[in-house]
C-alpha cells in the first residue's frame, strides 16, 4: 500500500491536526461557492469575501482529502528523470494540448493539458494490453511507461519550487500548487505494483470511501473545491461517482502577478474584432512600457508575458485579422515551438482583453477520438494492473477549468476526474491583441503547457 502523503509534505496525521481548525471553514466556504453559481446578483460582492476567508485559513497543502487514510513505508521517489525524457514528455503534453484544442472550436475554450495527463498517466499505471496502448497513444507518449512516470514525477517536482523569487506584488504570493488523489471503495482489491506507482511517481495518496450513495462525491467536490480555492466548486454532476469502485483526481490551481502590472487606469474599451467580421468593445488592458519577449512571424504576433519570478508566462498567438480558422487547422506542436522559440526580448506596448473563462466538459468522446476507446468498453477494458481482473471500466471521465486574466496577473484552476465501474526588442513593439487568439500559460524551464486556450469573443 502507498505512503498517504509526499516525502516533502507533511504525515498524514499532522496535515489533518493542521488543518482540523479551518476545514469547517473551508467546506462552508466551498459550498456557499458552489450555492453562488445560481446566484449572480450575489455572486459580485460575496463569493470574494468567501474565498478570502477560506484562502486565507490554512495552506492548500495542509487540506487532507476526505476518507479513511491508508498509509504505507512507499515513498515518492526523488531521483531525477534524465532531461531528454523530461523534454519529451513535456512535448507530448504540449501534442496532446494541441490536438485536445482542436477538438473544441469555434468558440472560447480553457483547460489544463497538464491536468487531463497526469491524471491519465495515473490510469496508466494501472492499465494492460490494448488499454494501456490505448492510453499511451491519446497521450501522445513517446516514453515507455517506466520512463513517462518517472518523468511525469520529475515535471511535477519543478513545478513544485517555482516562484521562490517572486516577490508577492500587492500582496499577493505566487503559488502553484498539483495534487494527485486515489479514491476507492472500501474492500477494493488493489494491485500493490499499481499503488506503488501511484505513490512513488504521482505522490498520491489512497482514500477509502463508500460509493453506494452520493455522499462520495460530495466530500470529493468539496474537497476539489478547497484544492483549488473554490474556483472548481462542483467536478462530479450528481450521482456521477454512485457505485463507483475507483476514483482519479488532478487538481491543478495557479494564481500569480505579472511581472508588471497593467495600470488600472488605462483599462478602458476597446473594439475586437470577432470570427464574424463582427466588431465589439471589449474591457482592454493597456501598458505602455511592458518588459516581454514578442515576434511577429509571416505575420502572426506572438507575444509572452512573464508572471512575477520570470519561471511562468503567457504566451499568446494572434495570425493576422481574417486568417484564425486557416491557421489554427495548420497548427501543431512543431508550428508552436517553432514561434516560442522565435521570441525576444522587447518592451512592448500592450492592449491585451480582459478575460475570464470557464470550460466544463466530458472528456470521453475526445479520449475515444484519440485511442482510448477501449478503456470505455466493459468487457474489453483492461485495467487488470488496478485490481488483478479485467472487471474495471472507465465510466467517468470529466474536466473543468478556469482562468481570469486582469491588470494584475492570472488565476487558474484545472480539475480532471476519473472513475471506473465494475462490469456488470530595444524600441516598444506594439501589440494590440483586438482579434481571436490563442494562449498557453506555461513553465518556461520545461516548457510544460499548464494551461491553453482560445479567445474569440472576450
Amino acid at each position: 500500500m502507498p505512503q498517504d502523503t509526499r516525502v516533502s509534505a507533511r504525515s498524514d496525521s499532522r496535515e489533518v491536526e493542521s488543518a482540523r481548525a479551518c476545514q469547517l471553514l473551508n467546506t462552508t466556504s466551498v459550498r456557499l461557492a458552489a450555492a453562488l453559481q445560481s446566484a449572480p446578483r450575489m455572486r459580485r460582492s460575496t463569493l470574494p469575501l468567501l474565498l478570502a476567508l477560506s484562502s486565507g485559513c490554512t495552506d492548500l497543502r495542509d487540506l487532507p482529502p476526505p476518507g479513511e487514510a491508508v498509509v504505507s513505508k512507499a515513498q515518492r521517489i526523488t531521483s531525477v528523470a534524465p532531461d531528454q525524457d523530461v523534454a519529451e514528455a513535456s512535448a507530448a503534453n504540449t501534442a496532446f494540448g494541441l490536438a485536445l484544442l482542436a477538438r473544441h472550436p469555434d468558440d472560447n475554450f480553457i483547460f489544463s493539458p497538464y491536468s487531463v495527463t497526469s491524471a491519465t498517466s495515473m490510469l496508466e499505471a494501472g492499465a494492460a494490453t490494448t488499454t494501456l496502448s490505448g492510453i499511451t497513444q491519446a497521450l501522445r507518449q513517446t516514453l515507455p511507461p517506466a520512463q513517462h512516470h518517472r518523468a511525469m514525477n520529475t515535471l511535477e517536482a519543478a513545478l513544485e519550487v517555482r516562484g521562490a523569487t517572486a516577490k508577492a506584488q500587492g500582496g499577493r504570493p505566487f503559488r502553484l500548487v498539483v495534487t494527485n488523489q486515489l479514491f476507492a471503495q472500501k474492500g477494493q482489491h488493489l494491485e500493490a505494483p499499481f499503488l506503488d506507482t501511484l505513490a512513488q511517481e504521482y505522490g498520491s495518496g489512497l482514500r477509502l470511501l463508500d460509493f453506494s450513495t452520493d455522499a462520495a462525491r460530495v466530500s470529493i467536490n468539496q474537497w476539489v473545491g478547497q484544492r483549488t480555492e473554490g474556483k472548481i466548486p462542483a467536478l462530479f454532476r450528481e450521482n456521477a461517482l454512485t457505485g463507483a469502485r475507483l476514483v482519479i483526481v488532478n487538481t491543478l490551481y495557479f494564481r500569480a502577478n505579472w511581472s508588471t502590472a497593467f495600470p488600472v487606469a488605462n483599462t478602458k474599451a476597446e473594439p475586437f474584432h470577432g470570427l464574424d467580421g463582427s466588431v465589439v468593445d471589449v474591457p482592454t488592458m493597456h501598458h505602455s512600457n511592458v518588459s516581454g519577449r514578442a515576434a511577429v512571424v509571416d505575420g502572426v504576433q506572438v507575444a509572452e508575458l512573464s508572471y512575477d519570478g520570470d519561471d511562468t508566462a503567457l504566451v499568446i498567438v494572434a495570425p493576422p485579422a481574417g486568417t484564425f480558422a486557416t491557421f489554427e487547422r495548420g497548427f501543431d506542436a512543431s508550428k508552436y515551438d517553432a514561434l516560442v522559440s522565435k521570441v525576444e526580448r522587447a518592451t512592448m506596448d500592450l492592449h491585451l482583453p480582459k478575460l475570464t473563462l470557464r470550460s466544463d466538459f466530458d472528456l470521453t468522446p475526445d479520449l475515444e477520438a484519440f485511442g482510448m476507446g477501449d478503456a470505455f468498453v466493459p468487457g474489453k477494458a483492461d485495467f487488470s494492473g488496478m485490481t488483478g481482473d479485467r472487471t474495471q471500466y472507465l465510466a467517468v471521465a470529466v474536466h473543468q477549468a478556469v482562468i481570469i486574466v486582469d491588470e494584475s496577473g492570472t488565476e487558474a484552476a484545472a480539475a480532471t476526474g476519473f472513475a471506473t465501474r465494475v462490469t456488470a526588442a530595444l524600441q516598444p513593439v506594439e501589440v494590440v491583441i483586438d482579434r481571436p487568439f490563442l494562449f498557453f500559460l506555461r513553465d518556461v524551464k520545461t516548457g510544460l503547457v499548464l494551461f491553453a486556450g482560445r479567445v474569440v469573443r472576450p
